[in-house]
């Protein structure tokens, strides 16, 4: 199944959950991670070299998906997979999960 369809299954009226984009700074993506750590003020134009440079180059080892509030078109939610190239397990590949946060005034909702 391909992930955007796995990603508009588990929308609703209320959320969308899909990948991050380019012009999601102005829909909070930064403010969403402050959520996290610290180190999340950064301008508008640092948003977008720092996407420019991981996609679509590395779109196949960064999965950086968001939850939209379908009302107020704002970013809530956001969580990372990135994929890991092995040596050990025949060679294989392992995912990584990361950076999941989700605003507080949406816990629970």
């Amino acid at each position: 199944m391909k992930e955007e369809t796995i990603l508009q299954q588990a929308s609703d009226k209320i959320v969308t959950f899909r990948f991050l984009q380019r012009d999601d700074y102005k829909r909070g993506f930064p403010k969403v991670l402050e959520g996290l750590t610290k180190g999340c003020h950064y301008s508008e134009s640092e948003f977008i070299q720092r996407f420019d440079s991981m996609f679509p180059s590395e779109a196949q080892i960064y999965k950086i998906i968001v939850l939209v509030d379908n009302k107020s078109d704002t970013i809530i939610g956001a969580g990372t997979m990135f994929t890991e190239k092995k040596f050990i397990r025949n060679a294989g590949v392992a995912g990584h999960i990361e950076d999941i946060v989700v605003m507080s005034s949406h816990r629970g909702q």
